[in-house]
């Protein structure tokens, strides 16, 4: 590997579950300074609900503000900004936005994913086969995040194999990159090397990206 990429997932994943809202001001001059430390990527926040993750509530005008900034200057033009989107109706609002780039997410087992999005894997898959569709329709790209690929909270350990058939069945939504998520933070780095190993034997490299939790 010649190269790591960083995409900054703090004005979403960071901030989600902050209970201060911070304003609208607030996350522009967070991300303006990220976007001079040299970092390419961004995700900015999500379209999800204000009524399950008040904190995301301003993304579309944040979105909407930053790449005005950006245009201007006043935000570095090297950094590719990106949304999460849950569903059609996120989707709907991440055009809206303007945003170029979205990220879905599901789950490696069914108890997380029926906690995070209210239902099954399966279920999940369907929902985005279908915002994948639309989202390819209008040319933005897509990227997805794989959840509790190590360790779920409710089933315990995850098999490699699950992983991996989950993994390919992603790639198949037209996405151009997978993160690996070790959602709750335990995984070792065996258990890594397990995964990734399997993985990279099966899919190009160049599609995987990874997600860790520091919890200590």
């Amino acid at each position: 590997m010649d190269e790591i990429t960083i995409l900054e997932v703090g004005p979403r994943d960071g901030l989600q579950n902050e209970q201060t809202f911070l304003s609208l001001e607030d996350k522009k001059e967070l991300v303006q300074k990220l976007s001079f430390t040299g970092l390419s990527r961004i995700e900015l926040g999500s379209f999800v609900s204000p009524k399950w993750v008040p904190q995301m509530r301003d993304t579309g005008e944040l979105v909407k503000q930053v790449l005005e900034d950006q245009e201007a200057g006043d935000i570095s033009k090297q950094v590719e900004f990106s949304t999460l989107v849950p569903n059609l109706k996120g989707l709907k609002r991440a055009l809206e936005s303007g945003i170029k780039e979205i990220s879905v997410f599901l789950s490696a087992t069914d108890a997380f994913s029926k906690k995070n999005i209210n239902c099954s894997m399966e279920e999940g898959y369907t929902r985005y086969r279908e915002l994948c569709k639309q989202a390819l329709k209008e040319n933005l790209k897509i990227r997805a995040y794989l959840s509790v690929c190590f360790y779920c909270p409710y089933e315990g350990k995850v098999l490699p194999a699950k992983v991996l058939e989950w993994a390919k069945r992603i790639e198949d939504l037209g996405v151009y990159e997978i993160s690996i998520s070790d959602t709750t933070g335990r995984a070792g780095a065996l258990e890594v090397q397990d995964i990734l190993s399997l993985l990279l034997s099966n899919i190009s490299q160049s599609r995987i990206a990874c997600h860790f939790h520091n919890v200590h």
